[in-house]
């Protein structure tokens, strides 16, 4: 882990990862970095429910979310075909999101959003 992410914080401190599949090799590279450090954590995406792949279907399906969580509204079946992502409880404290998104030339981009007001 480098110097700069440690001083972030932990990945035990993220509750939620939001990311942008493609259905290439950038995915398999987002995939690992999940299951490595936020398995068990929801995974969301709205690309298999909007047909949206490019990075700013991350920032999308971020907005999708925030609306879901501060509304209250379950959010959206999950249709990657992975069970174990598919099917993966979401409780209400959802505060610390980490938003994925990679491109098929390898490009990628993080971002962390904190729920709570200042």
């Amino acid at each position: 882990m480098s110097h700069k992410y440690s001083q972030r914080g932990k990945p035990e401190s993220i509750d939620m990862v939001v990311w942008a599949p493609q259905g290439n090799s950038q995915d398999t590279k987002v995939l690992q970095v999940y299951q490595k450090y936020f398995n068990g954590k929801p995974l969301i995406t709205n690309t298999f429910n909007t047909g949206y792949i490019e990075s700013c279907s991350a920032i999308s399906a971020l907005g999708c979310v925030l609306y879901c969580l501060k509304k209250e509204i379950p959010i959206w079946p999950q249709l990657t075909g992975i069970e174990s992502f598919d099917n993966i409880k979401i409780n209400n404290e959802i505060n610390n999101i980490l938003v994925l998104s990679s491109t098929d030339l390898g490009y990628n981009y993080a971002l962390v959003v904190n729920r709570k007001p200042f």
